[in-house]
């Protein structure tokens, strides 16, 4: 008995959505094109997995091919990392760095866990080149490509002052 009432329950609620849908066909339509189209979007949205899209994707990995670019002017694994971070850094900021990737990494000068290095950046609109300078301690971005501190402001936080002249000599405005 049980059974046939749940049987016939939903015999009505299925004749009265078909019977919604004959009187408000255009209702539906729209709303079966919205889910539709959502989904979609959904789909096309999820890049793979080596795909760059929007700052909060940086985590992902570069193409081998892109980072393989980027010439390095010494064998130091440390430089590279710094060299690849930048990189990462510069895809990941694309309102300051539209267009642009590092074409080379070069270090200036070392001292004490200190470094500064001068990171050539290649921009494929304007096809033209142009230098920034950036400070590391060991693989922490010190000073360069996301913000620059004045002279006094470094020499204030710790950084050496071999490291502070190298750095200002390069900067036109530090």
């Amino acid at each position: 008995m049980a059974l046939l009432n749940v049987w016939i329950l939903t015999m009505e609620i299925i004749e009265r959505i078909t019977t919604f849908i004959k009187r408000h066909q255009i209702l539906t339509l729209f709303t079966l094109s919205f889910i539709l189209l959502t989904i979609l979007y959904v789909v096309i949205q999820n890049p793979p997995d080596d795909k760059f899209t929007t700052v909060l994707s940086s985590d992902k990995s570069l193409k081998k091919s892109t980072v393989s670019k980027i010439s390095v002017n010494t064998a130091d694994s440390s430089d590279r990392s710094n060299a690849n971070y930048v990189s990462d850094l510069i895809k990941s900021n694309p309102d300051r760095y539209r267009n642009n990737e590092v074409t080379s990494y070069t270090v200036i000068k070392k001292i004490s866990g200190y470094s500064v290095a001068a990171v050539e950046i290649y921009n494929n609109v304007e096809k033209r080149s142009y230098t920034e300078y950036v400070i590391f301690q060991g693989s922490k971005l010190i000073s360069g490509v996301i913000g620059s501190y004045q002279s006094s402001q470094l020499r204030n936080s710790g950084v050496p002052e071999g490291i502070v002249k190298a750095y200002a000599e390069k900067k036109s405005d530090v």
